[in-house]
């Protein structure tokens, strides 16, 4: 990957490259965090007319649980990204 940074990374200022080893380590960072994250499966349960619902007020709270889980997991994962391209942009390695 550090050939890839190198050759992508444009000279910049008095001719001094982005330093492609943070740039190296901002990108495995950001990739082993997305490969670490994971959510959890949100309870259903009932029969009937009821099946695939929350017939319980445990399956409930499970699920409320399990949903602001996974949008804490988005946000976190969002403000990470964002972050990445703001440290791409300044390297110019891409454009806004």
């Amino acid at each position: 990957m550090s050939r890839l940074l190198r050759d992508a990374c444009p000279a910049v200022g008095h001719g001094h490259r982005v330093r492609t080893s943070e740039m190296a380590d901002l990108l495995q960072a950001a990739v082993a965090n997305v490969a670490a994250a994971a959510a959890e499966a949100v309870p259903a349960g009932g029969t009937g007319a009821a099946a695939g619902g929350w017939d319980t007020a445990a399956n409930r709270d499970l699920a409320i649980a399990r949903i602001n889980a996974m949008v804490t997991l988005v946000n976190e994962l969002r403000t990470q990204v964002n972050s990445l391209l703001a440290q791409l942009r300044l390297a110019r390695i891409v454009t806004p």
